[in-house]
């Protein structure tokens, strides 16, 4: 059903751009702007497609998904959230009540669907690109994992000159930090943000 788009938040859409090879392989999903207000994800993914389209590259093997704008109403707004930050609960929901809810009874079967997935943050500032991978294999409450082989060769294959391993625990630790920093000010950490604050912090 396709009409004009009211005040709600529901009306915008997830575009997805995707790639079959004519032989068999992996798939990878690869998103942008997760946070409304880090572009370059978007920017790389944009400049792939016109690659793809024209022919000057070709996937070999397997299947590649593509979500330029993760979030599209904080895309909009030009801000890390739209209702709220998407990274901090990402999973399908059967009553939605907020707009990432809505995106990640979108997102979360298309994620299942794939091997892999590459997720592009950015900061606003200068810097190099560097990859966040781990955990490490386990199967603890935090973030159960199986597929840190794979993930390590994706990372290298990338190319970065920095990868950082095991940062799930110093991010959880830092969460919780902020957390109780904000409860002693009455603040919340998913607040909607100024544009441009915050941008390349999960």
């Amino acid at each position: 059903m396709i009409g004009q788009r009211g005040g709600s938040a529901a009306g915008f859409n997830l575009r997805v751009h995707q790639y079959h090879a004519l032989r068999p392989g992996p798939s990878l999903i690869v998103l942008g702007r997760v946070h409304g207000n880090e572009v370059a994800g978007s920017l790389a993914i944009g400049r792939l497609i016109d690659d793809l389209d024209a022919g000057r590259l070709q996937l070999q093997r397997g299947r590649l998904t593509l979500v330029p704008v993760t979030n599209p109403l904080a895309a909009s707004r030009n801000q890390r959230s739209g209702d709220r930050n998407l990274n901090r609960n990402l999973r399908p929901t059967a009553v939605p009540q907020d707009f990432e809810d809505r995106i990640a009874n979108v997102l979360c079967p298309l994620l299942a669907d794939h091997d892999g997935l590459l997720d592009l943050h950015s900061f606003n500032s200068a810097g190099e690109a560097f990859a966040l991978i781990g955990p490490e294999n386990n199967q603890g409450d935090l973030e159960p994992f199986s597929h840190a082989a794979e993930e390590a060769r994706l990372a290298l294959h990338l190319g970065p000159a920095r990868i950082v391993e095991g940062w799930m625990n110093a991010h959880a630790g830092g969460v919780q930090a902020r957390k109780s920093r904000s409860l002693e000010r009455g603040a919340s950490l998913d607040a909607p943000s100024p544009p441009g604050a915050g941008a390349g912090r999960e």
